[in-house]
């Protein structure tokens, strides 16, 4: 399965409303929207097998860290998320 970077942000910013109804799933620590919770979240929502295209389990969730983290990246770019840490963490 391929994933883009819109595609990831879509799954991103579909959260992120979760928000206004008391947090969301991403969050973990003091941030609000964790990259390895998000990609786990993904894998488990869309029923994603972690075992190809090998059998190392770790490798395709190492490409979907790429693509959210690109996609993270990108949504701190346009002003829409702040990157670092939440002083007042909402879900932890």
């Amino acid at each position: 399965m391929s994933l883009t970077i819109d595609e990831a942000q879509e799954f991103i910013i579909s959260h992120v409303r979760d928000w206004t109804q008391g947090g969301t799933v991403l969050a973990k620590a003091n941030y609000d929207i964790h990259l390895n919770t998000t990609v786990d979240v993904h894998i488990d929502k869309h029923k994603i097998p972690t075992s190809y295209p090998s059998n190392n389990k770790g490798q395709s969730k190492c490409i979907f860290r790429f693509v959210f983290a690109d996609a993270l990246w990108d949504l701190c770019r346009k002003g829409i998320l702040r990157p670092g840490t939440n002083s007042n963490p909402s879900s932890t």
